[in-house]
């Protein structure tokens, strides 16, 4: 039978940019120290029926280097960053018991993830599109961030710049501006915390959506 801590598996296709906007990729768990073995937990995997349910104490962190939860949503109104399922994130306290990791794994990076499949470009894109809205996500990251204790945030926006889930031709250049900020407003809070970026192995997505060069600048 498969142990639960098998099934916690690496993010294959991952920019990690922190501060500075640096390149670096991580895929193996025996890797050396400084490597990056990134481990996703998704919540509606406790939902899973008997011993398929995995729960965030499950998670074992002395096999990762970063722990990413998965996920949390923009309010369509105040473009904020805000709980996709508040009954667990906040109810059954999810988010702390998440950054509580910290307690058994004080080495452990834990971020939150925005966005997935589900959540839809749309969203994102108008976000994006105007310098005002950006700043109030950036700023609510950075309050979450504070709130939880916890080490950054992975963008999953599936995908910039791709009409067919939602998003148009400026998202490119809007979605280089987020990061840029994200990470201005990170090294303004005097934080190492990071920015992760989920990208598409599909070269036509890769290049509608994302300046790689620029954001690893």
């Amino acid at each position: 039978m498969v142990s639960k801590a098998a099934t916690l598996a690496p993010l294959w296709l991952l920019l990690i940019c922190g501060a500075a906007l640096t390149q670096v990729m991580a895929l193996t768990v025996d890797s050396p120290k400084g490597r990056r073995f990134i481990c996703h937990y998704t919540t509606w995997s406790r939902m899973r029926q008997d011993d398929g349910a995995y729960t965030i104490e499950d998670i074992p962190g002395e096999l990762c280097s970063h722990v990413v939860y998965n996920f949390v949503g923009i309010d369509e109104k105040s473009f904020q960053l805000t709980s996709m399922e508040p009954d667990y994130d906040l109810g059954e306290n999810g988010f702390r018991r998440f950054a509580a990791l910290k307690d058994k794994y004080p080495s452990l990076k834990l971020l939150v993830a925005v966005g997935g499949w589900g959540h839809g470009g749309e969203k994102f894109s108008k976000m994006v599109e105007f310098r005002d809205n950006r700043r109030r996500f950036v700023a609510s990251v950075v309050k979450f961030l504070h709130k939880y204790g916890l080490d950054g945030l992975e963008v999953v926006w599936l995908y910039p710049g791709n009409y067919d889930r939602g998003g148009n031709i400026n998202d490119k250049d809007n979605f280089f501006y987020l990061i840029r900020e994200l990470a201005q407003a990170f090294k303004t809070a005097g934080k190492e915390w990071e920015v992760a970026v989920q990208v598409p192995a599909d070269k036509t997505r890769l290049n509608a959506g994302y300046q790689i060069d620029a954001l690893c600048e």
